[in-house]
């Protein structure tokens, strides 16, 4: 039986569809004892083969023999000129066993390990970021189990400066990140602000914790609001970006100490947060490419975010923000937080809802309005419109008085009339 018989049934699918090129024909000879040759392919489709003798079938387990542990060993140990796919096919294979019941972590990914150290970083990071839903990275324990080899080979190492720091913790899957990685990376890692980044990047729960709020009091200095605030202006006006898995708002690794940098506003004090707040909402809110769909969001857990830290701000400044919302934003979760939050704002400002909507329609300086209390404005159209207006309605009622046909409004042909 050969290596591709003996995988498991369950994971063929990673052979037969999403691991394209195997060398099958070089696999059926070192199936029958075959060694390969000095050439590059053949040492390539020999690690591969070796990898694939860590199947253990669809049952699982650790027990390997001495024979299949001594040659991972080998070719891990060895200078096989591994490429980008080979590396990634290793990877796949490697995690849809973990998936299926294999257990010794330490064998199943020693090739994988000593592969991905032979490729840059940008590579590295390209081939452990997020997979897609179908892949056995979702279901497999290994990577979990081998989280400080992981961190090991994605930590960029001290000679490339600032910049190798933040790309370790925020890696480079978007225009954030490497703008974070590149024109703020020294500020990022300044001694006074890298422990707040990287507790930034422990924003993995729902909302913040009374713990998480008292340490970033204790962390955050004057250089960590400044810093915050360009990053997050920056988030408020992002746009897709072409990366090579697709168009990518923002990645999972930059998301992640962003909704930190929108969880530390609910403790700074400034004049400009809720603006911020409510611009990063809008546009994390918006659908994909800036459209108005309400299906899928940029970013929902961002604007989540910015909307649960306004909410809790209050007060009056955050009501004209609130009202914009509804007006730019179609996913009903996010349509329900803003208007949640508005109703808390009128409980707490003691203001009847007709009150509150006459705070949130703006004045354009046209005067005050003719009604109970003279709360808010009236809105009116500018003197040549209703003069505009009223020529229209008198030739209209002319044609009517002699019986002349009157074309609906927007017609195209009713300037020929009139």
């Amino acid at each position: 039986m050969g290596v591709l018989d003996n995988f498991p049934q369950s994971q063929g699918y990673l052979l037969n569809h999403h691991i394209e090129g195997l060398p099958r024909e070089l696999f059926a000879r070192y199936d029958v004892g075959g060694l390969p040759g000095t050439d590059e392919t053949g040492r390539r489709a020999f690690g591969i083969w070796a990898q694939l003798r860590l199947s253990l079938g669809d049952k699982g387990g650790y027990q390997y023999s001495e024979e299949v542990l001594r040659l991972v060993r080998e070719v891990a140990d060895g200078d096989i000129p591994w490429t980008f796919e080979d590396t990634r096919s290793l990877w796949g294979i490697a995690d849809a066993l973990s998936s299926c019941g294999h257990t010794g972590h330490a064998e199943l990914y020693r090739i994988p390990l000593a592969a991905i150290a032979t490729l840059g970083y940008p590579e590295r990071r390209q081939i452990l970021d997020d997979v897609p839903p179908w892949h056995p990275a979702h279901r497999s324990p290994g990577r979990a189990a081998l989280r400080k080899d992981l961190e090991r080979v994605l930590t960029e190492p001290p000679e490339h400066g600032p910049a190798g720091v933040v790309r370790s913790l925020v890696w480079d899957g978007d225009p954030i990140a490497r703008a974070m990685a590149g024109k703020y990376a020294v500020r990022l890692t300044d001694p006074a602000v890298l422990p707040l980044l990287k507790h930034w990047r422990k924003a993995k729960a729902r909302r913040p914790s009374e713990a998480w709020l008292a340490k970033v009091r204790t962390l955050l200095t004057d250089d960590g609001v400044a810093v915050l605030r360009e990053i997050l202006f920056r988030v408020a006006t992002h746009r897709e970006s072409r990366e090579p898995g697709g168009r990518v708002f923002l990645a999972r690794r930059t998301a992640l100490p962003l909704r930190g940098m929108l969880w530390t506003c609910e403790v700074i004090d400034e004049p400009w947060v809720s603006t911020l707040l409510g611009d990063v909402a809008t546009n994390c809110g918006l659908g994909r490419n800036g459209t108005r769909g309400a299906a899928v969001c940029r970013n929902e857990r961002l604007a989540n975010a910015a909307l649960n830290v306004l909410a809790k701000r209050g007060g009056l400044d955050t009501v004209g923000i609130l009202a914009r919302v509804p007006a730019k934003l179609r996913r009903p979760a996010l349509l329900a937080k803003a208007f949640d939050a508005l109703d808390a704002v009128a409980v707490q400002e003691g203001l009847s809802h007709e009150q509150l909507v006459d705070r949130t329609v703006p004045a354009f300086g046209l005067g005050p309005r003719r009604g109970p209390g003279g709360a808010g404005r009236r809105l009116r159209r500018p003197a040549r419109h209703r003069r505009a207006g009223a020529a229209v309605r008198q030739r209209v009622r002319a044609r009517r008085q002699v019986g002349a046909p009157v074309h609906p409004r927007g017609s195209s042909t009713r300037r020929s009339h009139f």
